[in-house]
């Protein structure tokens, strides 16, 4: 996503330009040229009596589904048109930030609310390269760190040059401290003072994917999963078919056409069996996590929540935190402008393996939700929201923001205590 910024005497912004839609029409194009010689394949094979004959049709289907799935992507994917401005606003010491997801109805932070900003650069592996060589690349990232201990990350640059340029200019236009992890950039102090605003995330509107209610002295909050319209739903059951029959295809093929008894046959088998079974696992954990929804019940006294998955109720998952064990509720935004609702706990709250990975399946990046920098708390995640979240059919940051401030009202705790 294309990225420039501008500065005045009252206000800095940073825009970050839509994702272009030929990018989506590319994909869709060509998905539909996969999924079309997919179906040409099915067609001139399916009366053949080759040997071979079942392993090609299998080829095809995979090519037919495999392009169903990447045309429905381009033309319904979520990130499609999305872009993102942020504010910096001297008069009003807040920050806008504007996502067009959210229909330009900004989220905002107090600059009172930022303890200071937080540079680095990350040296990481390509996921791309094809050679027998790693090939590495360079990020350089912004962040502000509030007093609560919750990390926004602002921006994420390519290139060196441009990201101490964008530095220079939001700590000279701000006045706030800069920490550093690298030797290019030097530390400094804050210039400036900044009055923190009040509950100025209560009055966040809500989506109506988190319902309220009280019960023996308890206040009850449950975040239900994303809308779909028909057409989703058709799509996600031929895309399920798909990623069920194909180590379906595969066992058959393996364990009724391959007729052979020797050394390597055997391997091939149990091989073949044992990535069929770890396949049709994860398959089954992702379908878990699209029913799940979460109930968290908040007094004086503690946390309760619950993990609930319709229909598998067997799967169900309960964990009890006393007020005394919990730390500070954050919700930090990771790289990518994903949101995460998290619970620091103490050292000494123990959940079971069982436990362990029910709450922490399906979110986006484990980094982004325990932090980088004040992450020496243990982190329980809650509930992650897309960037690009659109209220009426998902959950929002606003509903985390608002959870984030009901949490601590009910347990009495006190962010300035946390730093």
């Amino acid at each position: 996503m294309k990225q420039n910024w501008k500065a005045d005497s009252q206000e800095l912004i940073l825009e970050k330009q839509k994702v272009s839609g030929c990018v989506f029409i590319f994909l869709s194009f060509f998905g539909i040229v996969m999924m079309s010689g997919g179906i040409a394949g099915i067609y001139f094979r399916y009366s053949s009596t080759d040997s071979d004959n079942f392993f090609l049709l299998f080829i095809f289907y995979f090519l037919t589904m495999m392009g169903l799935i990447i045309t429905y992507a381009g033309f319904t994917s979520p990130s499609k048109g999305f872009g993102e401005k942020i504010v910096f606003s001297l008069s009003r010491e807040k920050i806008f930030f504007y996502l067009s997801s959210l229909q330009n109805i900004p989220f905002e932070i107090g600059l009172g609310e930022i303890l200071h900003i937080h540079v680095l650069k990350e040296r990481r592996r390509s996921s791309s390269s094809t050679s027998g060589h790693s090939s590495y690349y360079t990020v350089y990232l912004v962040y502000l760190i509030k007093t609560d201990g919750a990390e926004i990350c602002l921006t994420l640059f390519n290139l060196e040059d441009e990201w101490l340029r964008f530095i220079d200019a939001l700590v000279q236009f701000t006045g706030l401290p800069l920490k550093s992890e690298t030797e290019t950039v030097q530390e400094k102090n804050g210039s400036k003072t900044y009055h923190p605003l009040e509950n100025s995330s209560l009055s966040y509107p809500l989506s109506g994917f988190v319902k309220e209610e009280n019960s023996e002295g308890k206040r009850i909050f449950t975040i239900k999963k994303e809308k779909k319209n028909l057409f989703s739903k058709m799509m996600a059951s031929l895309i399920w078919l798909f990623l069920v029959s194909l180590p379906v295809f595969i066992l058959i093929h393996v364990f009724l056409l391959m007729t052979d008894t020797d050394i390597s046959s055997i391997v091939i088998k149990v091989l073949t069996g044992i990535f069929s079974l770890f396949f049709l696992t994860l398959l089954f954990l992702t379908l878990l996590n699209s029913f799940k929804t979460y109930s968290i019940a908040v007094s004086s006294k503690g946390v309760d929540i619950s993990l609930k998955f319709p229909v598998f109720s067997f799967f169900n998952q309960e964990v009890s935190i006393p007020a005394s064990d919990i730390r500070q509720v954050r919700v930090n935004r990771g790289e990518e402008g994903h949101f995460f609702l998290s619970l620091g706990i103490a050292d000494s709250v123990n959940l079971t393996l069982k436990k362990r990975i029910f709450f922490t399946m399906g979110a986006f990046q484990k980094k982004d939700i325990a932090g980088k920098f004040l992450s020496s708390i243990k982190m329980l995640p809650l509930w992650e929201v897309q960037a690009w979240a659109k209220p009426g059919l998902t959950a929002t940051v606003f509903d985390l923001l608002y959870l984030e401030k009901m949490i601590e009202k009910g347990l009495r705790l006190s962010e300035k205590a946390i730093l």
